[in-house]
Order: C-alpha cells, then sequence, then structure tokens
C-alpha cells in the first residue's frame, strides 16, 4: 500500500468560491457602519446632552442676576442695572446659541426626547428674544432718561428724549407681545413635566408685563404735554399747613402758580389766600356736605377741608380762576412734611429773611417755627411777616429746581415717598390724562368697601382756628367682628397733646389762641358704606355730634378736647350686614406733623 492510497479523499483541497470574499467584505462594511451609526448617534446625543447642559446652567445663572437687577432698579443705581443686562443677555444669547446647531435640530426628530428638546429650543429662543427686545434696550433708555440728562437747563427741560423714548418702549412692547404670543402657541403637552412647567411659568411672568409697558408708553408719551409741547399748562400749587388741620391735610395759605410752555417752566404768580377770599361760595356742594363740613366753600383757607380730592381741586381751581381768569390744568396740593422729603435732593434753601431750611428742618420750621419767631403786631402784621418767608421759600425752592441745581433721583424719590404718605396730591381735570397719571402715587381715592377691603376715613380738623395741631399726634384702631346674624365695626381713635404740663402759657396766642396750650379737635368718621353708627364713646360730653351722609357714606363727627400731656381715646362703634371678616381693614387718616399708626385690633363678640 502506497502512502497515496493512505490519504483520505477529504484531505484534498477544493476551490473556493467566487463570491466569497465580497460578501465578508459586505458583512464587514454593514457592522462597521452600523457601529459608526451608532458611534454618531452616542457623539450626537453626548453632543446635545453636553449643549443642553450647558444651556440649562446659562439660562439658571440667569435667575439671580435678574433677581439682583430688580435690587439696582430700587435703589436707583442705573449703571448697575445695565451691567446686570448685559451679563443676563451675555447668558441667554449663550443658551439659545447652543440649542439651535444643526445636530439639536436633527436630534428634535428623535421619539420621546424629541418634544423635550424642541420646547426647550423654543423657551431658550423666547427668552433670550424677551432679553436682547426688552430688557437690554429698555436698560440702555436709563441714558436717554436719565433724570440727570432730563433736569432743566435755564429754566427748561429738554422734550427730545421723551420722543427717542417713546419709540423705543414701543418697539419692546411689539417684542414682549409677540413672545407672549409665541409661549402661548407653544405646545409642549408631550414634553416632561419641567418644560410644561417652564412654559407655563414664562407665560404666567410675560401677561402681567404687558399692561406695565403700555403704562410705561403713555407715561413717556404724555410727559412732552404736560410739559408744554401743544401749548402753555398752567398748574396751580397749594401749600398747605398741618398744624391748623383740616380733612386732606392743612389750610391753605400759600398758592402758586407755575407754567410750562414747550418745556420752559416758570413760576407765574404766588399770592396768599388774603386776595383769594370770596364773599359768596365758589362752588356749590351738597346739603349733607354742608352739614359735616360748615363752611367749606367760602374761605380759600379751608380749599381741603371736604376730604375728596376732586371737591378740594375744584375748589382751589374756582378762588384762582375767580380771582386770575385763569383755569388751572392740574391742582397740586403740598405738606411742609412733604417738602423736607424734596429737599433730600435740592439740599438747604437759604431764605431772603435770613433764615435757612433743608430736609431735617423745613417740617418742624415751616409748621411751627415760623410762628414762634414771627407773632409780633396785629395779626394782620404778623400774617404778612409770614407771607413774606412763605414766598421766599416758593421762589427760592422753584429758583433751585429750574437751575438743575439738585440731585434728581433723590427729589423723585421724596416726591414719591411724598405721594404714598399723601402728602402731595394731585388732582388733573382732564379724564383721560387723570386716568392715565393714576398709576402715580399723588391721587386720593375716597374709602374703598369692595371683596377684599373694608376702608375708613379718619379725618381731623383744628377746632380753634389755631396752629396748635403741629403739637398733636395720633393712633387709630381698627376691629370688626360677626356675632351670629350681626356684624360691627369699632374705630378707636387716640389722641396726644404733645405739649407738656405747666408749657402751655408760653405757647404765643398767634398759635395757641389763648387757650393755655389746651385743643379742640374734631374729628369725623366716613365709614364704609351700608353701616349705620350705633355708639360713640369717650368723646367731648359738651359737644352736639353731627351725622350726615356723604354720598354712599355715612358720616359722623365728634369732638375732643386735650390739656397739654393729655391722652384720650375715643370710640365709633357701628353695625352692618355686610361685615366680612376675609376683609383688610384700612383707613386714611389726615396727614399730621408726625406719621399716625393704623393698626386693627380683636373686635371681640
Amino acid at each position: 500500500m502506497t502512502d497515496d492510497a493512505l490519504t483520505p479523499a477529504s484531505a484534498t483541497p477544493e476551490p473556493e468560491p467566487a463570491t466569497a470574499k465580497p460578501r465578508r467584505r459586505v458583512v464587514r462594511w454593514v457592522v462597521l457602519g452600523v457601529v459608526g451609526v451608532v458611534a454618531l448617534l452616542v457623539l450626537a446625543a453626548a453632543w446635545v446632552g453636553v449643549r443642553g447642559l450647558m444651556a440649562k446652567s446659562e439660562l439658571e445663572a440667569a435667575i439671580p442676576l435678574v433677581s439682583g437687577l430688580q435690587d439696582d432698579v430700587a435703589s436707583g443705581d442705573l449703571a448697575a442695572a445695565q451691567a446686570t443686562v448685559a451679563e443676563v443677555s451675555a447668558r441667554t444669547s449663550n443658551a439659545h446659541a447652543l440649542t439651535s446647531d444643526p445636530i439639536w435640530m436633527l436630534a428634535e426628530g428623535l421619539p420621546v426626547a424629541g418634544p423635550n428638546l424642541t420646547g426647550f429650543r423654543e423657551l431658550a429662543s423666547i427668552t433670550d428674544d424677551l432679553v436682547q427686545g426688552v430688557m437690554v434696550p429698555i436698560a440702555n433708555l436709563g441714558d436717554t432718561l436719565d433724570p440727570a440728562a432730563l433736569k432743566p437747563v435755564d429754566g427748561r427741560i429738554d422734550l427730545a428724549p421723551f420722543a427717542e423714548a417713546s419709540a423705543v418702549v414701543d418697539s419692546a412692547k411689539g417684542e414682549l407681545a409677540a413672545s407672549l404670543e409665541r409661549v402661548t402657541a407653544l405646545d409642549t403637552s408631550d414634553a416632561v413635566s419641567q418644560i410644561r412647567q417652564a412654559r407655563a411659568q414664562l407665560e404666567d411672568m410675560l401677561g402681567p408685563l404687558l399692561p406695565l409697558l403700555d403704562q410705561a408708553s403713555d407715561l413717556v408719551g404724555i410727559a412732552p404735554k404736560l410739559l408744554g409741547a401743544d401749548g402753555p399748562r398752567d398748574y396751580l400749587i397749594v401749600f398747605q399747613g398741618n398744624a391748623e388741620a383740616r380733612a386732606l391735610g392743612g389750610q391753605t395759605g400759600s398758592w402758586v402758580q407755575v407754567t410750562a410752555d414747550n418745556g420752559k417752566i416758570e413760576l407765574v404768580r404766588q399770592e396768599s389766600i388774603a386776595v383769594l377770599r370770596n364773599p359768596t361760595p365758589v362752588i356749590g356742594l351738597s346739603q349733607e356736605q354742608l352739614t359735616l363740613w360748615p363752611g367749606a366753600g367760602y374761605d380759600p383757607s379751608n380749599a381741603t377741608m371736604v376730604p375728596r380730592l376732586d371737591l378740594s381741586a375744584q375748589t382751589a381751581a374756582a378762588f384762582w380762576n375767580n380771582r386770575f381768569g385763569v383755569d388751572p390744568d392740574a391742582v397740586f396740593f403740598i405738606d411742609p412734611v412733604a417738602i423736607g422729603y424734596l429737599l433730600e435732593g435740592t439740599g438747604p434753601i437759604d431764605l431772603s429773611s435770613g433764615d435757612t431750611i433743608d430736609a431735617t428742618t423745613a417740617a418742624d420750621f415751616l409748621l411751627n417755627g415760623i410762628y414762634l419767631k414771627y407773632n409780633v403786631g396785629t395779626e394782620p402784621e404778623v400774617n404778612a411777616s409770614q407771607e413774606v418767608v412763605f414766598e421766599s421759600f416758593a421762589t427760592e425752592f422753584f429758583a433751585k429746581l429750574m437751575s438743575g441745581d439738585f440731585d434728581p433721583a433723590a427729589a423723585a424719590s421724596g416726591a414719591v415717598k411724598s405721594g404714598n404718605e399723601h402728602r402731595l396730591l394731585a388732582w388733573f381735570f382732564d379724564e383721560p390724562e387723570r386716568q392715565l397719571l393714576g398709576i402715580l402715587p399723588f391721587g386720593l381715592e375716597t374709602p374703598v368697601l369692595d371683596d377684599t377691603t373694608a376702608g375708613f376715613g379718619v379725618y381731623i380738623t383744628d377746632n380753634l382756628g389755631s396752629k396748635m395741631t403741629y403739637y398733636l399726634d395720633a393712633k387709630v384702631e381698627l376691629g370688626q367682628r360677626v356675632c351670629g346674624a350681626d356684624g360691627g365695626y369699632e374705630v378707636r381713635v387716640t389722641l396726644t397733646n404733645t405739649v407738656k404740663p405747666g408749657e402751655g402759657a408760653s405757647i404765643p396766642d398767634y398759635i395757641g389762641r389763648s387757650q393755655g396750650g389746651n385743643f379742640r379737635i374734631l374729628t369725623t368718621l366716613y365709614a364704609p358704606p351700608g353701616s349705620t353708627f350705633v355708639g360713640a364713646s369717650g368723646w367731648d360730653a359738651t359737644f352736639t355730634p353731627v351725622t350726615a351722609t356723604d354720598g354712599q357714606y355715612p358720616a359722623m363727627v365728634q369732638r375732643l378736647v386735650l390739656t397739654p400731656g393729655q391722652t384720650l381715646t375715643a370710640t365709633f362703634v357701628l353695625s352692618s350686614p355686610d361685615v366680612r371678616l376675609d376683609r383688610t381693614l384700612e383707613a386714611y387718616v389726615t396727614p399730621l406733623a408726625r406719621p399716625t399708626p393704623v393698626t386693627t385690633f380683636d373686635y371681640a363678640c
């Protein structure tokens, strides 16, 4: 047997098919292709994920910046606010760019993840559009409407910046409206809850902003008109003296007319009440109002006696028109405490009398010091000497404002503070203007009764013709209760004579009317509509109370007499079928020389 015979027939190699190598190559390429696609998908997912985290980080970093921006605006730090807006702009711009590249857009077609990516991108885009189209231009307006740039120069305020600002605000309004429309239309129903919540929060935030921009647009738009762009405007400024209290502040002793014409502002005339007196009423009041406020409408010193700002303004305007033939476009009432707040912006004022007043001394001097210093001679002589001082103050204060020699931000802050305390009031006779300017704190509504608030008016009036309410401190406490089917209110009024015992005799007769430091104070309460007075206690038993109705408000007048150092508390008690314990109790109280605290107490059954 040969070796060949021992070799198996299967060991003989057969030729390889011609198609085997190409098939193997195809498989290899398919496998590599699949691996490549998977790798690309992984890389794309990683790309989108990383950029999403980066975008999320940018937006989260912007949130505390916006909170800080509110602090910058509140403090009036324009430079800091603009720097903050610039940083917010950079953050939101980065977030928008990170979510807008082609890979992100392709990934939005994926199931499950796609709606989340689309929602995130849209929200980042809308947020950035808001910042670039609203926040940045509004912040840059700070340069255009910088209070320092709007200060008068040679008695004139430049009106051009208002036109520039109006265009910017209108553009921002359009951008905000478009963004709100996009947010409202954005469908995030298939997205995760975080995306849905972010969309809802953005919509809730933008909704209230649109009316605010509307208001800003209105204010910027009307400013040139108020400054006489459409023709001269006449404003009557009436100074109140809280040392002789009236319902809305005090005796109206010094009056000034200011005219604005194409930005130029001039003090045209100033007069005392002596030349304004009229033998007949200058305004018609109801018999009920005259019952509560006898003598109102006859004497210019009582222009703010009736506690309705519209009637007080009409009364003042009628006195002025009756004497000078001028119908003011608006009437402003201001008291010496408010003047002190404004002097924070102007610095000290040197008077022709040799007196100097500043923010810390204005109220005390104008309410008391002037009467202590200038009180020699007959009453007409005393009045004349005091009027010289008041007129000097008005002239010098106005001159300082018109020269631009003041800090406008501080003065504006003082004006707002005065308005919030009802010490600076304004009434515009043109109703559209009045409605538009109603967002500013210089109006005064009658007490409110609505679903959330029950309001009272506590009006304090000097009953001696003295200057003694400078020495008066007050406190008001409000209570309400529902006992079974019966509802009711109690209002406690506490008055303090701050004249020290034994010092009353040293008070000049011009101030104290020879009463040895004693007070006679009328207190009038306006109660919520539907209320009925059912009791009063602690008041002067020798005084006959007066009850009447002023429009929808039931009202009662009572009196207290206080000796030096004395404190008395007296009450008004009312029933009402409409007491609701979920309402907030509020009270307007006549502004006095010092703040009057208003609190609530537990009015138990």
